[in-house]
């Protein structure tokens, strides 16, 4: 029951891949650089650098984990803060705070696609 079209791929797949780039044009893209379609060079080694990348930011939290646990508790001591309000509250708004200030410079530049980007930002989180 699968409509294929001459080189074997889905033709669904091929017209859902239409509307959507007729969609990204009627954003109002001013970049003409996103026109070309890019392929990936060397598959295996992106996959490869990704999965560095992954094992290096795995080994990067583990070793900062502990001695922010230590920072948390010298805080919460020094500041007379529970520990948990300090960990729930102040801790996910600092780490969050660079997405909210490029969502706001995203935002103040009052394009359709800028504006679009803003809330993709926001409900991202």
């Amino acid at each position: 029951m699968k409509d294929f079209d001459k080189s074997g791929n889905n033709k669904y797949i091929h017209e859902y891949y239409e509307e959507t780039k007729r969609e990204h044009d009627l954003l109002g893209d001013d970049g003409a650089e996103d026109d070309e379609e890019e392929g990936v060079d060397d598959p295996r080694g992106r996959t490869i650098k990704a999965v560095l990348y992954l094992l290096l930011g795995t080994f990067i939290a583990a070793a900062f984990a502990d001695p922010l646990v230590d920072v948390v508790g010298s805080f919460s001591t020094a500041t007379s803060i529970p520990s948990f309000f300090i960990s729930f509250i102040f801790l996910p708004l600092a780490t969050n705070s660079s997405e909210a200030v490029s969502a706001i410079i995203f935002a103040t530049r009052k394009k359709q696609r800028s504006a679009s980007l803003t809330f993709s930002e926001l409900y991202g989180q």
